[in-house]
């Protein structure tokens, strides 16, 4: 058995993310940064889940599950 620590994290797409305008798969945030996405928030109001066709716009707040140096890594990104 691994002894893997994965942290849940809260990102808030900004004016400057490269992830606006981008769907779940393009942003790369699996592929790349080895973090999954588990929810979004709109508007500041549910935790849903994040459709694969839905693209990420300014003031999206998600939540994302890694570990440490993948979170780091994503939040480099930004």
């Amino acid at each position: 058995v691994e002894a893997r620590e994965m942290k849940l994290r809260q990102l808030i797409i900004g004016p400057e993310s490269p992830f606006i305008g981008k769907t779940l798969k393009e942003s790369g945030i699996r592929s790349l940064y080895s973090c999954m996405v588990v929810g979004l928030e709109e508007g500041k109001e549910n935790l849903s889940p994040v459709s694969p066709t839905r693209r990420f716009q300014e003031g999206d707040i998600i939540w994302v599950v890694g570990e440490q140096e993948a979170l780091d890594a994503l939040l480099n990104s930004f």
